[in-house]
């Protein structure tokens, strides 16, 4: 579940993150997936949407560079090749 978002810190042009940066944006994810295996998100109509907000907030909370313009898509494939 996590790839997507491991792909995408792989990709930014930066040094190397410190651990409360990085521990921020893994909490993010983390809390929007444990929010949605839990039914919790059944009222939204697009949680990779709300993934990817998530994403992008916590990245410009830690100080990351703006996540690749195809991080929903990265989200997209990941989902289409691991849940048939």
């Amino acid at each position: 579940m996590f790839a997507p978002i491991v792909d995408a810190l792989a990709d930014l042009d930066s040094p190397e993150l410190p651990a409360e940066e990085l521990a921020v944006v893994w909490t993010a994810f983390h809390g929007a997936v444990t929010l949605e295996i839990n039914h919790h998100l059944v009222w939204l109509d697009d949680p990779a949407a709300m993934y990817e907000l998530a994403v992008r907030r916590a990245f410009a909370g830690a100080g990351l560079p703006t996540p690749a313009p195809n991080l929903r898509s990265r989200f997209d494939q990941w989902a289409a090749t691991s849940h048939p």
